[in-house]
């Protein structure tokens, strides 16, 4: 118990729990966990928590008028009213099988300005600035466009063409579906009928045609004002929408705007995780919303949101993060501070994750846009100032690093067109060396100064490698008492990404895409309940491996008796479950020290035995082991 109590205290709390005067002083153990308990409770301020658990049972977590939800891989998010909470959380921090407790933290989109309708569809300056474009930024400047500050699309546009589909969710508010840009490249769920009111394709969502919304958990994916068939005004989803148009509006159809990627054949996923008036979210709905991304295939997550976490970073977020095989694409945050004095996440996660790219604003005038944040782990400039798409049924300019990312996503899904079995790390090493420097960036606010080039990262699609080794269990092995190690080998270089595990026999499909299963962060795992277990190693690429493994527990010692008839003594020796490993015996009193020396008469037997024993000893000393290591010493009196 002081064990866990220590990790309680190390790894989930920030702060001094002792007091230092002239002298030192430390408060009790009691008073410790009273401390943690509390400084647990006060960082769940909207009466939710992340919970990991160590074993794979989900019935264990069962409390008075608190609603558990399962996020999958060990991850659970509890909520309840103040005092039910109070209550859940107090027993949960006393239980050994409960690896973590997090706040369910919450995010927002990073958007500047409320979006204002403009008719001028022409000044699209990030994808063709010819210094024509004048505006106020939103410091109140007058920002002069400079002819060529954009991403170079048109370069872009002419070397490559794919009709290879590529797959972006866009982890934001909903997308409109309906509008006349955004219609023809919505990605679609094949695999289920529409309105049937049935989960055809049996992965828990009814009706998942174009995705799911998350914030309020149904198919709606886009809430329309019934009347004029634009935003609604309680649930605004104008920002998923806009950032979708930068990324993929459909090019030469007579309206609107094109998109960055039009040249290929992207298809976009509306993951609705962000919503109400304010773009709102949690730690427990990203997550829910990135598996519904890995599980139906996408390769790449526009991030367009992120949040300054006051104590530390969100550990169940970062785990889900860096074991999906996705390239997210993330917003660097619009407080116009450095990231390495106050961070801001998941833009931060770049620097340790090489399947996350952070990027930055910049101006039309080549300038490190002021509201931009900066720091060390800001990977590529995009512009963000002004940029007109679509929104809920029109068409409006935005400002903000949210604007940023979809510029970046739309490039990143030219260089995985035509590329299958790719991966996030050599994707995000061309994006990152893909960028003309600007004079108005200092190198010494960001890693990579310059505005991403999309006609370079074309040009360097040549250093896009692909891995189609499936990863190889090189050992699986266990002991009999639950204890379970594996080691994987990844085979074409991408890496091992995931590795999971369920109960009884699953195939690939089950796992669907490393999704679902209990997610393993170290090479071995205890289980409590003996029988056949699965097991399932991903790669950074998407090939995958299973091997299955039957395990066998044995707690229960060997039995030794001596039975009495008559005269007759007979010692009866018995291990049912894994066997007999040695049995010995001596006429006499003897201590298991002897028996741990070798001493003894050595008995063969598997399972079972018996043996005449000589009734004209006083004594008889028994030592048996079986094959799980459990050990009976007796010493039997004969007479």
């Amino acid at each position: 118990m002081k064990a866990f109590w220590k990790r309680i205290l190390s790894v989930l709390l920030v702060g001094t729990l002792g007091v230092t005067t002239m002298g030192t002083t430390y408060k009790t153990e009691a008073e410790q966990k009273n401390v943690a308990l509390e400084r647990v409770i006060r960082q769940c301020t909207n009466n939710r928590a992340i919970v990991q658990v160590r074993t794979e049972n989900k019935t264990q977590l069962s409390y008075s008028d608190c609603t558990i939800e399962d996020l999958g891989g060990g991850y659970y998010c509890i909520k309840g009213n103040q005092q039910a909470f109070r209550n859940a959380v107090t027993q949960l921090c006393s239980r050994e099988d409960i690896l973590s407790i997090q706040p369910d933290y919450e995010y927002h989109f990073l958007q500047n300005e409320t979006l204002t309708k403009d008719s001028a569809s022409s000044k699209q300056w990030g994808l063709y600035n010819d210094g024509s474009y004048t505006y106020t930024d939103v410091s109140g400047d007058q920002v002069k466009s400079v002819a060529g500050i954009d991403v170079n699309v048109q370069s872009a546009w002419k070397q490559f063409q794919s009709k290879e589909e590529v797959v972006v969710a866009v982890l934001d508010t909903g997308i409109d579906y309906k509008h006349e840009d955004l219609k023809k490249v919505m990605w679609k769920n094949t695999k289920e009928i529409p309105g049937n009111g049935k989960d055809d394709d049996g992965n828990g969502y009814v009706d998942d045609i174009y995705g799911w919304d998350f914030y309020n958990n149904d198919n709606s994916v886009c809430s329309y004002n019934k009347k004029t068939g634009q935003k609604s005004v309680k649930d605004n989803d104008n920002h998923g929408t806009h950032c979708a148009g930068i990324l993929a509006a459909v090019a030469n159809n007579g309206v609107g705007i094109a998109g960055v990627a039009s040249n290929v054949n992207v298809k976009l996923m509306s993951v609705k995780v962000l919503g109400g008036v304010n773009g709102g979210t949690s730690t427990s709905r990203l997550i829910k919303g990135i598996r519904y991304a890995m599980s139906n295939g996408a390769q790449i997550i526009n991030a367009s949101w992120g949040g300054g976490l006051n104590l530390k970073e969100d550990v169940a977020l970062k785990n889900t993060i860096a074991h999906s095989g996705i390239l997210f694409v993330v917003s660097a945050g619009n407080d116009g501070r450095n990231n390495d004095e106050q961070p801001c996440y998941p833009a931060n996660y770049s620097k340790e994750l090489d399947n996350v790219i952070t990027v930055g604003s910049v101006e039309s005038n080549g300038k490190l846009a002021p509201y931009s944040n900066y720091g060390s782990g800001i990977n590529i400039l995009a512009p963000g100032s002004n940029i007109y798409s679509t929104i809920v049924g029109g068409y409006g300019m935005s400002t903000g690093t949210s604007m940023s990312v979809p510029f970046v996503s739309g490039i990143a899904a030219m260089l995985y067109a035509g590329k299958k079995k790719t991966y996030p790390s050599v994707v995000k090493q061309v994006l990152c060396s893909s960028y003309r420097s600007l004079e108005g960036v200092p190198t010494t606010k960001v890693s990579g100064t310059g505005i991403i080039d999309a006609g370079m990262a074309i040009e360097n699609r040549s250093k896009i490698v692909v891995d189609k080794k499936a990863p190889s269990i090189v050992r699986l092995s266990s002991d009999y008492k639950g204890k379970i190690q594996i080691e994987a080998k990844d085979e074409g270089g991408s890496g091992v990404c995931s590795i999971l595990y369920t109960k009884g026999k699953k195939g690939k499909a089950y796992f669907r895409k490393g999704a679902r299963g209990k997610l393993l962060l170290k090479q071995k795992v205890t289980v409590k309940k003996a029988g056949l277990y699965t097991f399932y190693v991903r790669d950074h690429a998407g090939n995958e491996t299973i091997s299955r493994i039957n395990i066998v527990i044995d707690k229960t010692s060997p039995s030794v008796r001596v039975l009495k008839k008559g005269n007759k003594l007979t010692l009866c020796i018995k291990d049912s479950v894994t066997g007999l490993e040695t049995v010995r015996f001596a006429y006499d009193k003897r201590s298991l020290y002897y028996f741990d020396k070798g001493g003894g008469k050595y008995w063969a037997m598997k399972k079972s035995g018996k043996r005449r024993l000589n009734n004209k000893e006083k004594y008889v000393s028994i030592y048996a082991a079986d094959r799980a290591g459990n050990e009976t010493f007796k010493i039997f009196k004969l007479k």
